[in-house]
């Protein structure tokens, strides 16, 4: 109450004025207010101290009138006040912050916030630091102070987002990368612990298996791998499940298994080739392919198959070779069916039956006898050129 009056006073006299007394009411007020006392009429009183600025005495009134009666007079009282201590004071009586926090200045955000913090209910302030936050870092464009809001919050999602933006902008330089992204997972790190939650990892799960493979490859490889088991699901990032797979294979007493394979098998094989492929293959026969020598297979498809002249080719076609044999070749071969044509489909010729072994029969041996002589062979002599 004597908060209350002075700021009372203080309001009148950034008015220019005196604080209303009883003895500057008016004559007819006063009269109301005596008969209002004498009958019991409280209401009646504390409406004439009220109308005529008696705050004081219109409460002191009222706490007697029963606790409706001081409750309207309270209020009344408070929405007529304009300072910024009535608000504050009118915010705390009516558990009503969520509208304290929508109209307070924000170039007092810090006492607003340890206001709410010291009067709200744990499940309300969360969304009243949110709320501040979200006011800081749109109207205000402080987005150091919305971060601190947040945090008083707990609001895992967005204090990632403003650290990730500030240490590890997208288009930022490469120079002093591995400093900041050691100092936000340094801060992510203690927040976490702090508030107790866990998903902070999984909001910046690239820039986790990116601190990772940097300890890595300092050797630390115990560390690195604590780090990637934090990530809830590896498999989703192909970085992380090939960095946890080369980590376990250089040392895989740090699981107690294997980790899922990143890699998806793929057997190779030779295609088999199919009759109708041989067939074309064969249709594709040049004529006027250049024999190679080196080719043990371009005898049929060079210069021999065109009938050119070889120097290094034997005689044939019935001239004489001193050195050659002579062999009766008329009768021996069967013609043979052009080059690429396919012969006609013979059915195979059903398998003779086995003929009865024959009765053991007495040998007999014929007295030996020479061999007759090999008959002389005669050569023409070729025609004179």
């Amino acid at each position: 109450a004597a908060e209350a009056e002075a700021a009372r006073e203080a309001a009148w006299a950034a008015r220019g004025a005196v604080a209303p007394t009883a003895a500057s009411m008016s004559a007819a007020d006063s009269s109301l207010l005596s008969r209002a006392m004498l009958t019991g009429d409280i209401q009646v009183a504390v409406s004439v101290c009220m109308r005529n600025g008696l705050v004081a005495d219109a409460l002191v009134l009222a706490a007697s009138g029963g606790p409706d009666l001081w409750t309207a007079t309270r209020d009344e009282y408070l929405e007529t006040a304009s300072s910024p201590l009535m608000r504050t004071m009118s915010a705390v009586v009516h558990q009503d912050f969520a509208k304290y926090v929508a109209e307070s200045e924000l170039v007092a955000w810090k006492e607003t916030l340890a206001l709410v913090n010291t009067y709200v209910a744990a499940d309300e302030l969360s969304s009243l630091c949110d709320q501040l936050g979200g006011r800081l870092e749109s109207e205000l464009g402080d987005v150091s102070a919305a971060t601190l809001c947040y945090m008083c919050a707990a609001n895992i999602g967005k204090v990632t987002e403003l650290w990730t933006a500030h240490h590890c902008p997208p288009n930022g330089g490469a120079g002093d990368t591995t400093a900041a992204l050691l100092d936000l997972m340094e801060k992510l790190i203690v927040f976490q612990e702090a508030a107790q939650v866990k998903e902070g990892y999984a909001l910046v799960a690239d820039k986790v298996a990116l601190f990772a493979e940097k300890l890595a490859s300092q050797g630390c490889l115990s560390e690195a791998m604590q780090y990637l088991l934090k990530l809830a699901d590896c498999s989703d990032n192909e970085f992380t499940a090939v960095l946890m797979d080369r980590i376990h294979g250089q040392n895989s007493s740090l699981l107690t298994g294997p980790p899922p394979c990143p890699f998806v098998p793929v057997h190779v094989g030779v295609a088999p080739v199919t009759t109708q492929q041989q067939y074309d293959q064969a249709q594709q026969y040049d004529p006027n392919q250049q024999y190679d020598p080196n080719d043990p297979n371009a005898y049929a498809q060079g210069q021999y198959a065109q009938g050119q002249y070889d120097p290094n080719q034997q005689y044939y076609n019935g001239q004489y070779d001193p050195n050659q044999q002579y062999y009766d070749t008329s009768g021996q071969y069967a013609a043979q069916p052009a080059y690429g044509t396919q012969p006609a489909y013979q059915p195979p010729a059903p398998a003779p039956a086995p003929a009865p072994a024959p009765a053991p029969a007495a040998y007999t041996y014929a007295s030996y006898q020479p061999a007759p002589a090999a008959a002389a062979y005669s050569y023409a002599a070729p025609p004179a050129p």
